[in-house]
């Protein structure tokens, strides 16, 4: 796939390059479509869209590709499943948290944040890779309790 920056964050299973006579077109970026009523009349809550554009001449093409981001597919739940299984071996272990934590989402994000072996160490980890206000929030007070 063809990049201006970064390739996109997408279900692999679902995800379509589009092409033009032949050529993948150039993938320009992504955006989330958040929950809002303005998103959802256009978009849907929880979609992502991803636009390519194809230079031709003195013309420029855009097209749009959408997915729905907002459910986990069964890749990424086992997935999940392994690196869960993988914290619970290794959370003696800082390095190996912090490579899991780096490499996870929020739900792996989620399940470190409540797990009772969470101390302050990966605690501490865990809060400079969150992505939320919300889990920010509850790993601060998990920390504050600690």
């Amino acid at each position: 796939i063809r990049c201006l920056r970064r390739p996109p964050k997408w279900k692999h299973a679902d995800a379509s390059i589009p092409m033009h006579g032949g050529e993948p077109l150039l993938f320009l970026g992504q955006f989330y479509a958040a929950k809002s009523k303005l998103m959802n009349q256009y978009f849907g809550s929880g979609q992502s869209i991803y636009l390519f554009t194809l230079v031709s001449g003195d013309t420029l093409k855009f097209q749009a590709f959408m997915q729905d981001t907002s459910e986990q597919t069964a890749e990424d739940h086992y997935r999940l499943e392994e690196q869960m299984m993988a914290f619970d071996s290794h959370y003696k272990h800082i390095d190996e948290v912090e490579i899991l934590i780096k490499a996870g989402d929020r739900y792996l994000h989620q399940y470190i944040a409540e797990h009772k072996r969470s101390g302050k160490e990966i605690l501490t980890v865990l809060l400079q890779y969150a992505k939320t206000k919300n889990l920010k929030q509850q790993i601060l007070k998990r920390l504050a309790l600690a």
